[in-house]
């Protein structure tokens, strides 16, 4: 093995080819890649990883880019995975905004999964406890000193694109604090759905009541009403 800064590199039996240590100071050991044509896109450094049977064949790869033309610019981390018998394909990116796109290459949003395989991208829990418990999804607002009453905690959104080539939302659902008193908190869940274009309060769940078309069920514990004359039913068929 070789060693940069150090005269007792790491074992070579371990696996180690490459030992850099800074071994005089508290700096860190930096590995400085610096390249490329400039310009946004430019491609600055890479780490290959070969196939030790054929080197000039790259099953993945990490790529650090330029983004944008400002003084100084941005930078992204791109990541490269080949599969089995298939071709060498960014999976991952790490925008220079932090935005994190798996599958896409622009992503909008802190996490953004995009496929066009059916019924992806999915995220899957798995918990393989024996005990009775599994995994959860926590929605988590933090404010201070408090929430306040009705502030929104979490929500679900389906979206999609209209006739006319608009992204519309078709439906969410989303929980709210009710009430923030300390002992007597109450939540709301609200199933809201778009009916003629416009987004209508399809069921509500508030401190134990139901409501269906009522966003206020405080009455009872299941509320059915209707603008509409003759909406209000229950049928059994």
């Amino acid at each position: 093995s070789v060693g940069i800064g150090t005269v007792s590199p790491a074992s070579e039996t371990a696996g180690t080819l490459l030992h850099i240590a800074d071994t005089g100071g508290s700096n860190p050991a930096i590995i400085n890649l610096s390249g490329g044509a400039g310009g946004s896109g430019n491609i600055i450094g890479q780490l290959q990883f070969s196939d030790a049977d054929d080197t000039d064949s790259t099953l993945a790869m990490i790529t650090g880019t330029q983004h944008g033309g400002s003084t100084p610019p941005g930078g992204e981390l791109n990541f490269h995975t080949q599969t089995n018998s298939g071709a060498l394909a960014e999976r991952m990116v790490i925008a220079d905004d932090g935005n994190v796109g798996i599958g896409e290459t622009s992503p909008d949003e802190m996490l953004h999964l995009t496929s066009g395989d059916s019924w992806k991208p999915a995220i899957k829990l798995e918990n393989t406890n024996t005990d009775t418990t599994g995994p959860y999804l926590e929605f988590h607002k933090t404010d201070t000193p408090a929430e306040a009453a009705d502030d929104y905690l979490g929500v679900i959104s389906f979206t999609g694109v209209d006739a006319g080539n608009a992204v519309e939302r078709y439906a969410y659902i989303a929980a709210q604090a009710k009430t923030v008193t300390a002992g007597s908190e109450d939540g709301r869940l609200t199933f809201m759905t778009n009916m003629a274009g416009a987004e209508t309060s399809a069921m509500v769940m508030a401190a134990g009541n139901v409501g269906i078309g009522d966003d206020d069920p405080s009455e009872a514990k299941l509320s059915i009403s209707s603008v509409a004359s003759g909406d209000v039913g229950i049928k059994i068929d």
